[in-house]
C-alpha cells in the first residue's frame, strides 16, 4: 500500500513472519490500522475483524458508558453516527473485545436547536 511519513497509509497488507506472526489486511491511517480490516495470528489461529457500524440512539448516556436503567435525553432527541467496532472472531476470549471508537456522531446542541425550531 501507500506510505505517509514513513508509515503505512491507505489499503494494504502487513505480514510478520515470526513464529507467532500476524497478517493484517485492510486500511491504515498514518501507521495505525483502521476499519475495515481483518487480522489473523499464525500459530494461535486467533482472528479479529473491524467494521464500520452505523448507530442511532435517544439514550442520555454517551457511547462510552453503560447504564442498567437507561434514560432518554429530555431535549436532544435522536443522535446518530458511525463507529469502528473491532471484535475477536476466532480463538481465545479477550475481555477487552469488542471495542469501539466513535468516528462521527451528531452533536446534542445541533439536534436540540432543530427540535426547538418552529415548523
Amino acid at each position: 500500500g501507500d506510505v505517509l511519513g514513513g508509515r503505512p497509509h491507505g489499503y494494504g497488507e502487513w505480514r510478520d513472519d515470526a513464529s507467532i506472526g500476524e497478517c493484517l489486511r485492510g486500511f491504515w491511517n498514518s501507521g495505525r490500522p483502521v476499519a475495515p480490516f481483518t487480522s489473523r495470528q499464525f500459530r494461535t489461529g486467533y482472528a479479529f475483524t473491524s467494521l464500520h457500524v452505523a448507530f442511532a440512539t435517544a439514550r442520555s448516556e454517551g457511547t462510552g458508558s453503560v447504564s442498567c436503567l437507561p434514560r432518554r435525553h429530555p431535549h436532544a432527541g435522536l443522535r446518530y453516527g458511525v463507529a469502528s467496532v473491532e471484535c475477536s472472531i476466532s480463538g481465545e476470549f479477550f475481555s477487552a473485545y469488542p471495542r469501539h471508537e466513535v468516528l462521527h456522531e451528531t452533536e446534542d446542541k445541533a439536534l436540540s436547536t432543530s427540535l426547538l425550531r418552529e415548523a
